[in-house]
């Protein structure tokens, strides 16, 4: 699932939320994307290399799998505030499945 939060002038967060099993790759959250990115999940746009970023923290995550998705989510969201994507929210959130990021790193370009 994904979802736009918003003020009254603009957009200012794009959260994705997956239950753990349910894929392979982060990136298949793109069939879920909101109208507004769905159809810019090409290449040179923002919300695909926010994907591609999500898909290779995952991988590199990878050695965690063996204490369960949640470390390896969690480890994931971590990498990928640590790279510099304006990811918001903290553990609590990400132990959910859940990833919040500021709108302005995904928006339409």
């Amino acid at each position: 699932m994904t979802w736009v939060a918003l003020d009254a002038e603009r957009p200012l967060s794009l959260s994705l939320s997956m239950r753990f099993g349910s894929f392979a790759l982060p990136s298949e959250v793109a069939e879920r994307l909101p109208k507004a990115l769905i159809h810019r999940n090409v290449p040179g746009e923002r919300i695909q290399a926010f994907l591609q970023a999500m898909d290779k923290a995952w991988l590199e995550a990878a050695p965690l799998a063996s204490f369960g998705n949640r470390q390896r989510w969690t480890a994931m969201c971590r990498s990928l505030r640590d790279g510099g994507w304006p990811v918001q929210d903290g553990p609590s959130r990400w132990r959910l499945g859940e990833l919040t990021v500021g709108w302005d790193a995904v928006a339409p370009g």
